[in-house]
């Protein structure tokens, strides 16, 4: 039963999450959002609210991936999962469902007091309050699953290829966050530091993944870069887990013959 229930939170919570984001409206800022997303108004608040659980889920998916794991890496990833716990649903709950709200009870007015709470709404969504909650999240799952890679790897051939690419890992995405430069140069970049890191380290294919889920998924949980980056999370989490299992069977074996 306890097996059930890591399962379900470590594999089934980024799948799901995955799914549900795929369908996450897209804002644009030339339409605004209260233009942008008032025809979806029902199913953006329930998508938001389900979001809620499920991100914290998502962060003690993470942490039940390192139980066991005692080292410098694992420590600054469970605080930093706390951050991201801490700070990231707050922004979802303020933005998602407190915009979601507004909208829905601006749908209700009359069309000139529509348009000025339109633009009220507009300047809430732009909240410098708001944009500090959304990127000390961002900020905290890009470091939480980045110390994880680390933690969870062992060297291909020396540590230092690991803690430098991982350095490097860390400057690219804090300048695209700062500069809010998301282009095909960074995403190739992205792609390129994750493939690095997945040949200098073991697991390989894992470790790569989790990086690249450590840059995605920060950028936004909006498609394409939420699910992408939930996808690579849970396909890293699901060679974890295998690997785990691997090696804890033999052991139970053993105990049992014992």
């Amino acid at each position: 039963m306890v097996i059930i229930l890591r399962r379900l939170v470590v594999l089934g919570t980024p799948f799901v999450l995955a799914i549900l984001d795929i369908f996450h409206p897209s804002f644009f800022a030339q339409t605004g959002v209260f233009q942008a997303i008032s025809s979806q108004i029902n199913w953006w608040i329930t998508l938001h609210v389900l979001q809620l659980p499920l991100f914290c889920l998502l962060a003690l998916s993470l942490y039940l991936l390192l139980k066991g794991v005692q080292n410098v890496a694992a420590t600054i990833s469970r605080i930093s999962i706390a951050i991201f716990v801490i700070f990231y649903p707050a922004f979802d709950g303020l933005i998602g469902i407190g915009t979601g709200t507004l909208i829905r009870y601006a749908a209700s007015l009359p069309a000139a007091q529509r348009v000025f709470l339109g633009n009220v709404i507009d300047a809430f969504w732009q909240s410098p309050i708001a944009y500090l909650l959304a990127a000390l999240g961002s900020v905290g799952w890009a470091i939480a699953v980045l110390a994880a890679a680390i933690a969870l790897s062992c060297p291909t051939w020396s540590r230092w290829p690991v803690i430098a690419l991982a350095v490097f890992a860390g400057i690219v995405n804090a300048s695209a966050q700062v500069l809010g430069m998301f282009s095909p140069v960074w995403l190739a970049a992205v792609v390129v530091t994750s493939i690095a890191f997945g040949v200098v380290a073991r697991p390989h294919l894992a470790v790569g993944l989790l990086l690249m889920a450590s840059f995605l998924f920060s950028v936004t949980h909006a498609p394409p870069f939420g699910p992408l980056g939930l996808a690579c999370y849970f396909l890293a989490a699901l060679q974890l887990e295998l690997q785990r299992e691997s090696v804890s069977l033999p052991t139970a074996r053993q105990e049992a013959h014992s």
